[in-house]
């Protein structure tokens, strides 16, 4: 935390202090500075471009599907893109509760074939844009091709485990 707020502020050019603690390094931090505001801000446009396509997407399947609350469930899918494999759980947790106490059923399904139906297609919806979208999303944001973003996430899963993986 400290490092962030020490390169998040700008010191000033002319303060003695700031002369001795930083010496020569005052240059280093404008740049380390500038670099990470890049990568914070094309993180954040990435997120919010795929937050939209999936509230988009939730929302169009579980209306199709005749979900009660799809906009509800959207915009809970669509929150959830923020915080990796917790927020689907969530979703699918709640498509799963909201679908087997629905009366009527459609499709004149039972209430569990019905709640298994609705999280088969929640779960299709986020592994395709997990698998696909989201590749293709961050390599053109990043600028760098598809093959290195997923090369990039299984590299990350072997020397860190499952959180390098996130």
């Amino acid at each position: 935390v400290s490092f962030f707020t020490m390169i998040e502020r700008k010191p000033a050019e002319d303060s003695d202090l700031s002369r001795r603690l930083l010496g020569g390094l005052g240059s280093e931090l404008d740049h380390l500075r500038s670099s990470f505001s890049t990568i914070w801000s094309t993180w954040i446009y990435g997120q919010v471009i795929l937050s939209i396509m999936t509230f988009i997407s939730y929302f169009i399947a579980m209306s199709l599907l005749g979900l009660e609350n799809s906009l509800g469930i959207a915009v809970v899918s669509m929150l959830g893109r923020f915080i990796p494999y917790i927020g689907a759980t969530v979703t699918w947790c709640l498509v799963a509760i909201t679908a087997y106490t629905q009366t009527p059923t459609p499709f004149g399904l039972e209430p569990v074939a019905y709640m298994v139906l609705c999280v088969g297609v929640a779960i299709v919806v986020d592994q395709a844009f997990d698998q696909f979208v989201t590749p293709r999303l961050y390599g053109g944001v990043y600028k760098i091709p598809t093959a290195v973003v997923l090369i990039g996430t299984f590299a990350a899963g072997i020397v860190m485990g499952f959180f390098g993986m996130l």
